[in-house]
């Protein structure tokens, strides 16, 4: 790897290469957290749907029974679509899957800036160049949806984390990312 002109620069560069490198893991597990919810949600919706309109083509008796509570097959299909459509709501107006694909822009648009770090590091870069590359920092981080404050440290955490795991994966090749895990968090608590 060749030096650039300027140490100073250089440890810049590289310290911004460590805040988006924890922003992409961030922003990555909002957005697989996300994706999450939005199936959880249009899966729990199918199948109340489901399940309401099996009751609708129910036996001919009026009372069902389900999870060991009896009701007339008018309650149970009230309160299935009930919740469905409850569900529904929820879903649209916390409006996960569009969180998800917004999450997702931000991951691509920090991987991208984590590469043309990357790359500069790799060669000379003069004062121009790092102050280019800072620009385009700016720009980046004031366009990735912000992280919400209640999560931040938990996030870092995690992030963290994962740096010690992949660093413990290096160490050890062929070992397990769960035994790389435990032996990373087990470092810790001794340090």
């Amino acid at each position: 790897m060749a030096r650039t002109t300027d140490a100073r620069v250089r440890s810049e560069l590289e310290g911004q290469v460590r805040l988006i490198d924890q922003a992409l893991t961030m922003q990555a597990s909002l957005r697989d957290r996300d994706a999450r919810l939005t199936v959880s949600y249009a899966t729990a919706i199918a199948v109340l749907s489901t399940v309401g309109v099996a009751f609708a083509f129910a036996t001919t008796t009026d009372t069902l029974v389900l999870l060991g509570i009896a009701a007339d097959r008018t309650t149970w299909l009230g309160w299935l679509a009930l919740a469905a459509a409850l569900l529904g709501a929820i879903d649209l107006v916390t409006d996960r899957r569009g969180a998800a694909r917004r999450r997702g822009e931000a991951v691509a648009l920090l991987a991208a800036l984590k590469s043309d770090y990357r790359e500069a590091l790799s060669r000379e870069v003069d004062a121009e160049g790092a102050t280019r590359l800072g620009d385009r920092y700016v720009d980046v981080i004031t366009r990735v949806p912000e992280i919400p404050e209640r999560l931040f440290n938990r996030l870092k955490a995690r992030h963290l984390l994962k740096v010690e795991v992949s660093r413990e994966l290096s160490a050890h090749p062929g070992i397990s990312s769960g035994r790389a895990r435990r032996r990373a968090k087990k470092r810790a608590r001794r340090a």
